[in-house]
């Protein structure tokens, strides 16, 4: 199995993970207002964790956006632009993700150091907030893994889709 397959595959868990953290945010909002409407008894502690499934889904989900070349693009000179121009734009976008995940994934790692080291917690559940940095990281770890891949995948083909 390619190494370009591979981090498809990691990428796709990993949105499936995303998928459950959003359903299980879905399902939390609900039941929270459900419970404060009828009996007025909200969920304790429902935010905190709508926020801990907020940062799971978009940082598990973003490498999949990654291998799938997904992101928005507007492709108004690529009509006038010599194909070769177009495919080197593309390698360069490639690189550049490359390079612009690697910075977020490097300048997180104080943050959460500081997180660890001060025992920071949450107000209401007094979770861990290390937990938070928790699937910050994998998503990054990821997203350079599969940034990696497509910046391959994009010099293999010439920076063709």
């Amino acid at each position: 199995m390619g190494f370009d397959r591979l981090a498809g595959r990691a990428a796709a868990f990993l949105r499936d993970a995303a998928a459950l953290a959003l359903a299980f945010m879905m399902v939390l909002t609900c039941a929270d207002l459900v419970l404060r409407w009828t009996i007025d008894k909200p969920i304790f502690g429902a935010f905190e964790l709508v926020t801990l499934g907020l940062v799971t889904a978009v940082f598990l989900g973003l490498p999949d956006v990654f291998a799938r070349e997904g992101h928005i693009t507007v492709n108004v000179l690529d009509e006038i632009m010599p194909r070769a121009v177009v495919r080197g734009v593309r390698v360069v976008g490639a690189v550049a993700s490359l390079a612009f995940v690697a910075l977020v994934g490097v300048y997180m790692v104080k943050p959460a150091g500081d997180a660890l080291a001060f025992g920071d917690q949450t107000m209401d559940l007094a979770m861990p907030v290390i937990w938070f940095w928790v699937p910050v990281f994998c998503g990054v770890i990821a997203s350079v893994v599969v940034c990696i891949a497509v910046a391959v995948r994009s010099l293999r083909r010439g920076g063709s889709a």
